[in-house]
């Protein structure tokens, strides 16, 4: 098995041709669970406990200088996670860590048949998947994840109408893209569980035995033999504006809260914003990570 290690990215390469599958952590350096969960892939591989019998496979520390402070971003108003649009990964990056990051990240995210980017909330949360849409090729591999919930973006809605996210790019790119949001980022207890989750995808394409560990047993007994996730389709942003926001009482704790029309979700300045449609909330941002013109949270809706 050959390997090449660089700049917090390994890669191994299996005897046999196969699929390229990149497993990404730390692409906000504080959510901790997909950063271990690279580590122990890193260890694993590299002491031979884990050998790739075909294949490429990518595992990657996203935002370094984020990692090493153990903070989201390298600066409070940046996100690695929207640097892959045409306009950022075009001609010169921007003069910031994000921007020049995601134009080394590019060319292996346009590479993967798979990408598994590992993150987390900075609110509490079950675990979920964002992906952009759902077929039944994506479906054998959202099923190893433990979540009941799916939020779709077709329309690029976290993107302000563009592909800007790591599925996102990876998805135009002829590949599939999932982010597994974790829990809440401190939240470390998950780390097993994903773990084993990315051992069965990579089972699954036949790239590498993950039969080593005892625990897959109980995973695979677990994983209904039908697809059964409930589905949510982004639908809008609420955006901060100059004349303020602020959730409503007892709104904005959680993504997946849900709320019925009419309901008032909270205030721009000092008008009341009603919701139009029955649905739930994505995405609430802490107080610290709102920005003027940048969404404060989502809204979706169930499709299924």
């Amino acid at each position: 098995m050959k390997q090449t290690a660089d700049k917090g990215i390994w890669k191994f390469e299996g005897p046999e041709p196969g699929p390229c599958i990149v497993v990404l952590g730390g692409v906000h350096g504080n959510e901790l669970t997909g950063i271990e969960v690279v580590k122990r892939l890193v260890e694993r591989f590299e002491s031979g406990e884990l050998e790739l019998v075909r294949g490429t496979l990518y595992l990657v520390l996203g935002n370094l200088e984020a990692i090493t402070q153990g903070v989201r971003a390298s600066a409070v108003d940046q996100d690695l996670n929207r640097m892959f649009t045409k306009s950022n990964l075009e001609g010169n990056p921007q003069d910031f860590y994000e921007s020049r990051r995601a134009q080394e990240l590019a060319p292996i995210l346009r590479e993967a048949d798979i990408c598994l980017d590992l993150h987390a909330t900075n609110k509490p949360s079950d675990p979920f998947i964002c992906i952009p849409s759902v077929n039944e090729r994506k479906k054998e591999i959202l099923r190893w994840f433990d979540c009941q919930n799916i939020l779709i973006d077709p329309n690029f809605v976290t993107g302000g109408g563009q592909p800007a996210a790591t599925d996102e790019f990876v998805e135009v790119n002829g590949g599939i893209g999932l982010c597994y949001e974790t829990g809440w980022a401190q939240d470390t207890s998950k780390i097993e569980s994903v773990f084993e989750s990315v051992l069965e995808v990579l089972d699954q394409e036949g790239m590498t035995d993950v039969n080593l560990s005892k625990a897959m047993t109980n995973l695979r007994l677990s994983v209904p033999p039908e697809f059964n996730k409930d589905m949510f389709e982004l639908v809008e942003a609420i955006r901060l504006t100059e004349a303020g926001w602020r959730f409503a009482q007892g709104c904005g704790q959680r993504s997946f809260e849900p709320f019925a029309i009419g309901d008032i979700l909270g205030y721009v300045g000092d008008e009341s914003y009603r919701a139009q449609y029955d649905g739930v909330l994505m995405f609430p941002k802490i107080k610290e990570h709102q920005k003027i013109s940048y969404p404060v949270c989502y809204l979706a809706r169930k499709t299924s």
